[in-house]
This record gives C-alpha cells, sequence and structure tokens, in this order.
C-alpha cells in the first residue's frame, strides 16, 4: 500500500464513522438542538466523501446548502 492510499483509508474510515455516529446522534438524543448541530456535521461529513470520490462540485453544493440553511 502507498501512503496515498493509506490516507484515503484513514479518511475514509474517519468520515463513514463520524457519519455514522453523528446519524445515530440525530436520532437518539431528545434535544432538538444537539440533533440539529449532529446533522450538520452528517452533511459535513457526506461532503467529504464527496471530496474522497473526488466529485468536487457536489461536494461544494452540499458544504454551500447547509451552510446556507442553517444561517437562516
Amino acid at each position: 500500500m502507498t501512503i496515498a492510499s493509506t490516507t484515503q483509508l484513514i479518511c475514509f474510515a474517519a468520515l463513514s464513522l463520524t457519519l455514522v455516529v453523528g446519524a445515530f446522534g440525530v436520532v437518539l438524543l431528545p434535544n432538538i438542538v444537539y440533533s440539529a448541530f449532529l446533522l450538520a456535521g452528517v452533511f459535513l461529513s457526506v461532503s467529504g466523501l464527496y471530496l474522497l470520490l473526488n466529485a468536487s462540485f457536489v461536494a461544494a453544493a452540499r458544504s454551500w446548502s447547509t451552510s446556507g440553511r442553517s444561517m437562516c
């Protein structure tokens, strides 16, 4: 394994773990504010996974729509 593939694997594992834990937190936490923050984290994790797939436009659009909606 090269250093690039190892780094990509570590980033994928970290983003996937963040995504799964955040999704469970959104569903299981009774406080709506914490759930909203975790949902934003889930959206950012999905954007990171899109970046790993070299889909930078989709990642930027997802991040922009997430940040734009939370600012309103």
